[in-house]
């Protein structure tokens, strides 16, 4: 593995930057799909040599096209605010008990937020008007799944680190901040293997 190739491990959110390299930030390309695809999109396919060929969809341009795409825009406003701004808000909480001692008690918010995210990207992707945004934005993905892995490591970790301060014992509270900064690595570092073997698939950019 040279440079390169570790860097590229050990950051994941490399593979929003070569969506965008690749792709752009909007794709004008037609999205190629195999004919199952074309099926679970609901899209016309004809025989073609024994082979299922799907029909290039006509494109409506128009006040429908318009509506839908605001429809997905607020769907996803919220959840990538969230996975956007939730980050870098959990460092900052996690500086604040490690250096006040004082813990900060969100985690029934946090699991009410995760659980509301979740579902509104599944809606996103089960929805084939919705998913076809997707293959116009083909960063949007890799975005999303990595930003959320994010998240949801540096919540654990707050977690844990809220357990060490439960109780007025110095003790207790180092160990826990050692156990959470175990936690990050090991979690971060199973993230980087699976993202590394299994890329985020790109849905649109022309691709499969």
């Amino acid at each position: 593995m040279n440079v390169l190739e570790f860097l590229k491990f050990l950051f994941p959110e490399y593979q929003i930057l070569n969506a965008v390299r690749l792709y752009g930030l909007i794709s004008l390309k037609e999205k190629k799909q195999p004919a199952q695809q074309a099926i679970m999109d609901n899209q016309p396919y004809v025989y073609s040599q024994a082979v299922l060929v799907p029909v290039a969809p006509k494109h409506k341009i128009g006040i429908s096209s318009f509506f839908r795409f605001l429809l997905f825009a607020a769907i996803m406003a919220y959840p990538l605010y969230f996975i956007t701004t939730f980050p870098a808000n959990q460092i900052e909480d996690i500086y604040s008990v490690y250096k006040s001692g004082y813990v900060i008690l969100e985690g029934s918010q946090n699991v009410l937020f995760f659980t509301l995210i979740f579902l509104l990207l599944a809606l996103s992707i089960m929805r084939a008007s919705f998913r076809k945004m997707y293959y116009r934005l083909p960063w949007l993905m890799a975005y999303i799944v990595i930003m959320t892995l994010n998240s949801i490591i540096l919540a654990i970790a707050l977690s844990i680190l809220n357990l060490g301060h439960h109780v007025m014992n110095s003790n207790d509270a180092v160990t826990y901040f050692l156990l959470m900064s175990g936690q990050i690595v090991f979690c971060r570092l199973l993230m980087c293997i699976l993202l590394f073997k299994k890329p985020v698939t790109t849905l649109g950019g022309g691709t499969e």
